[in-house]
Protein backbone atom coordinates (compact mmCIF):
# COMPACT_ATOMS: atom_id res chain seq x y z
CA UNK A 1 0.00 0.00 0.00
CA UNK A 2 1.43 3.60 -0.91
CA UNK A 3 1.99 5.93 1.35
CA UNK A 4 1.69 9.36 0.87
CA UNK A 5 2.71 12.84 2.36
CA UNK A 6 5.10 11.06 4.67
CA UNK A 7 7.33 13.56 6.69
CA UNK A 8 11.72 12.64 7.37
CA UNK A 9 14.44 14.38 8.54
CA UNK A 10 14.54 15.97 5.21
CA UNK A 11 11.45 17.55 5.16
CA UNK A 12 12.08 19.92 8.43
CA UNK A 13 15.69 21.41 7.79
CA UNK A 14 17.13 24.46 9.28
CA UNK A 15 15.82 26.57 6.50
CA UNK A 16 12.67 24.98 6.93
CA UNK A 17 12.45 25.42 10.31
CA UNK A 18 13.39 29.25 10.57
CA UNK A 19 10.12 29.54 7.77
CA UNK A 20 8.10 27.88 10.60
CA UNK A 21 9.51 30.32 13.52
CA UNK A 22 8.80 33.34 10.76
CA UNK A 23 5.06 32.30 10.43
CA UNK A 24 4.55 32.53 14.08
CA UNK A 25 6.31 36.13 14.14
CA UNK A 26 4.92 37.65 11.11
CA UNK A 27 1.16 36.11 12.22
CA UNK A 28 1.74 37.18 16.12
CA UNK A 29 2.23 34.60 19.34
CA UNK A 30 0.04 33.82 22.10
CA UNK A 31 -2.82 32.27 19.79
CA UNK A 32 -3.73 29.65 17.24
CA UNK A 33 -4.71 32.38 14.57
CA UNK A 34 -1.49 33.88 14.81
CA UNK A 35 1.01 31.43 13.10
CA UNK A 36 -2.00 29.98 10.66
CA UNK A 37 -2.63 33.81 9.30
CA UNK A 38 1.11 34.04 9.18
CA UNK A 39 1.50 31.22 7.52
CA UNK A 40 -0.44 32.42 4.78
CA UNK A 41 0.68 35.42 4.76
CA UNK A 42 4.22 33.99 4.09
CA UNK A 43 3.44 31.10 1.74
CA UNK A 44 1.25 33.53 -0.60
CA UNK A 45 4.12 36.32 -1.00
CA UNK A 46 7.01 33.37 -1.44
CA UNK A 47 4.43 31.78 -4.01
CA UNK A 48 4.33 35.35 -5.71
CA UNK A 49 7.93 36.40 -4.95
CA UNK A 50 10.12 33.15 -6.37
CA UNK A 51 8.21 33.47 -9.65
CA UNK A 52 8.29 37.59 -10.38
CA UNK A 53 11.89 37.72 -8.38
CA UNK A 54 13.10 34.64 -6.93
CA UNK A 55 16.96 35.44 -6.60
CA UNK A 56 14.64 38.20 -3.91
CA UNK A 57 12.68 36.09 -1.79
CA UNK A 58 15.02 35.35 0.97
CA UNK A 59 15.84 38.99 1.44
CA UNK A 60 12.46 39.97 1.77
CA UNK A 61 11.58 37.80 3.84
CA UNK A 62 14.58 38.58 6.07
CA UNK A 63 13.27 42.23 5.86
CA UNK A 64 9.68 41.58 6.74
CA UNK A 65 11.09 39.05 9.80
CA UNK A 66 12.95 42.32 11.11
CA UNK A 67 10.69 45.10 10.26
CA UNK A 68 7.76 42.57 12.33
CA UNK A 69 10.07 42.29 15.21
CA UNK A 70 10.43 46.00 15.52
CA UNK A 71 7.36 47.37 14.80
CA UNK A 72 4.81 44.76 15.21
CA UNK A 73 5.92 42.55 18.53
CA UNK A 74 2.36 40.76 18.55
CA UNK A 75 2.17 40.54 14.69
CA UNK A 76 -0.58 40.91 12.26
CA UNK A 77 -2.92 39.19 14.61
CA UNK A 78 -1.68 41.92 17.13
CA UNK A 79 -2.31 44.93 14.80
CA UNK A 80 -5.75 43.89 13.89
CA UNK A 81 -7.01 43.39 17.82
CA UNK A 82 -5.55 47.01 18.21
CA UNK A 83 -6.96 48.32 15.40
CA UNK A 84 -10.57 46.76 15.81
CA UNK A 85 -10.72 48.61 19.50
CA UNK A 86 -14.40 48.04 20.11
CA UNK A 87 -15.56 45.21 17.87
CA UNK A 88 -16.16 41.62 19.36
CA UNK A 89 -13.44 39.05 18.14
CA UNK A 90 -13.95 35.13 19.28
CA UNK A 91 -10.22 34.80 19.81
CA UNK A 92 -9.81 38.06 21.85
CA UNK A 93 -9.42 37.80 25.48
CA UNK A 94 -11.52 39.60 27.66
Amino acid sequence: MPQVGIINPSEMSPAQSIEIAIWAAIGGRGSLIGPILGAFAVNGAKSWFTVAFPQLWLFVLGFVFVAVTLFLPKGMIGLIRRESGSLVIPWRKT
